[in-house]
């Protein structure tokens, strides 16, 4: 099993989390909305889908003499599906899942809900992800992979996702950091950056939503 250093943004956001272990202080929560209702079983097997081609989601972190990094093999957790009557439902609950913490060592930094809206006849994927392992452009990527995943599931096999791999990063920035050796001390340090050719995409899904750790709402429209 192959370890990775954090990167330079990674190591701040762990430093957060374990100063505020307890809470959600370094979480993202969001949920992409679809325009109509769609089928249980092939959103949660789109999830998976999603999961196991994105390393980066599959990361899990250790600590040592440094904390570490590396990406888990084992299948992803069981999707659960919910239900609920209005948007009023469904945002008190959001808002209590965003604040439910991830936690830090050896286990999932995310977790995934399907949901249906019975009042508007809609469904949709909640989500909650550590920002170790994720960021602003995570949620475009995802949105794109979910939709596209879906549709070709359903049995539209034109749909293209957006492909990136977070190993590619990490790498680049470890090739980086050992050129970057061969300067004087303080002229060479790790570099932030995301590891993804971030595309935006036209989606069968009007909207993202997220909330902060505080449960504090946002809209991301399309």
């Amino acid at each position: 099993m192959k370890q990775y250093h954090l990167t330079t943004p990674q190591q701040n956001i762990w430093n957060l989390q374990k100063y505020y272990e307890d809470t959600a202080i370094a979480s993202l929560c969001g949920a992409v909305f679809f325009q109509e209702k769609r089928k249980s079983d092939l959103l949660r097997q789109a999830v998976r889908q999603f999961i196991q081609s994105q390393s980066g989601l599959r990361l899990r972190f250790c600590a040592g003499e440094e904390p570490m990094q590396y990406v888990s093999e084992e299948p992803a957790d069981v999707v659960p599906v919910m239900e609920f009557p209005s948007r009023e439902d469904f945002d008190r609950y959001a808002e209590t899942f965003a604040r439910e913490p991830l936690g830090l060592t050896e286990r999932c930094m995310y977790r995934f809900v399907v949901f249906h809206l019975e009042k508007e006849n809609r469904s949709g994927i909640l989500v909650a992800l550590s920002h170790l392992i994720s960021d602003a452009w995570t949620f475009g990527l995802m949105a794109n992979q979910l939709d596209v995943a879906y549709r070709r599931l359903a049995g539209d096999p034109e749909c293209v996702p957006v492909e990136g791999d977070y190993r590619d990063f990490i790498q680049s920035e470890d090739a980086y950091v050992e050129f970057a050796g061969a300067f004087p001390a303080g002229e060479g340090s790790r570099a932030g950056g995301c590891g993804a050719d971030y595309r935006k995409a036209e989606l069968a899904c009007d909207r993202v939503d997220a909330w902060g750790a505080e449960g504090r709402r946002g809209v991301y429209a399309y």
